[in-house]
């Protein structure tokens, strides 16, 4: 007996649901994410951000913001940031 592991829905409806999600494209998460929020969404390291800040890519108030002892991204400034390839 072979048994069959799939990870798909089972009923057409579901099936449908599916299909709809993967043709939709993803829309940009924007706004301030905690920096490890920051780094799941986008596959980034917390190591790579913080050595932009020390080299100066990042600027304090513009890319990200220490509040409460916490590093927040601004997404659309890092957006920006990647668009303009520096």
């Amino acid at each position: 007996m072979s048994s069959k592991i799939t990870n798909f829905p089972t009923n057409d409806r579901a099936k449908g649901a599916d299909r709809q999600n993967l043709e939709t494209p993803a829309t940009p998460q924007f706004g301030l994410k905690t920096l490890r929020w920051y780094c799941h969404l986008t596959g980034d390291t917390a190591p790579a951000v913080h050595a932009r800040r020390r080299r100066g890519q990042w600027r304090d108030g513009k890319h990200c913001f220490l509040i409460r002892k916490r590093l927040w991204i601004d997404m659309s400034a890092a957006e920006s940031w990647v668009r303009s390839g520096q």
